[in-house]
């Protein structure tokens, strides 16, 4: 797509246009990303994505453009729109803003947690048994988040809770479900319930450290599988 036709949706982003807002249209995309319908790598064709939303082209090209700015897609030049891929450097710089956004919400959460909060989160890893199927591991990723920021709303605290989401989009929108195994979907479930276990008794201390160490090692398992698709490659 030529510059001046990008520049031009840009301009128009915040115009609803026919079929539908660039609001709407923006989070229909981002969801099918999301669920991986779009997945990281894939070429966006506008035709293909106004035929599925029903909508004309133009809208399409506004709110590709609201994603590339959000870092969701990239963009090449004679080449169109592609859903973004995370890379290590990306994907360390993501895990560290996650570590000190909720390291530093843990003390927040404590002073205010309720039995009933205790209940809101533990209903966020209960996910179907189904057979482990891609869409089961994607679903796995999106439990994993929700967890998260279940736990970072009770703060209170929605300037960092909306820094926390847009940290999320780019680590869980960008990452291929195919990469992780069972063996990590074990680990994520159990830590979870540590987690959980250290804010029931509201122990401050040990819900920071196995915060941190679950970042961290989420983090570790992410980098290690992205370079070990990159050597495979070669």
């Amino acid at each position: 797509m030529p510059q001046s036709t990008r520049a031009e949706a840009t301009s128009n982003n915040a115009i609803p246009s026919k079929g539908g807002s660039i609001d709407t249209v923006y989070a229909q995309i981002k969801t099918m990303m999301y669920n991986q319908e779009l997945a990281p790598g894939q070429k966006l064709i506008y035709q293909d994505l106004s035929r599925r939303l029903k909508i004309s082209t133009t809208p399409i090209l506004q709110a590709l453009n609201r994603l590339e700015n959000a870092k969701l897609v990239r963009y090449e030049k004679n080449k169109g729109f592609f859903v973004a891929e995370i890379t290590e450097i990306e994907a360390r710089e993501l895990y560290q803003a996650r570590e000190a956004l909720e390291v530093y919400l843990i003390p927040l959460v404590i002073e205010k947690l309720t039995p009933e909060d205790i209940g809101s989160i533990k209903r966020t890893f209960r996910p179907k048994k189904d057979a482990l199927t891609s869409g089961y591991r994607r679903r796995l990723m999106v439990v994993d988040a929700n967890f998260h920021l279940t736990i970072a709303k009770l703060s209170g605290n929605h300037v960092i809770l909306d820094l926390l989401e847009t940290v999320m989009e780019r680590i869980y929108i960008k990452y291929k479900s195919e990469y992780i195994s069972e063996a990590r979907i074990a680990n994520v479930l159990r830590r979870h319930h540590e987690i959980l276990n250290a804010l029931s008794m509201k122990n401050t201390d040990k819900a920071i450290q196995l915060t941190r160490d679950h970042i961290r090692s989420g983090m570790n398992y992410m980098i290690e599988s992205l370079n070990s698709r990159l050597f495979a490659s070669l």
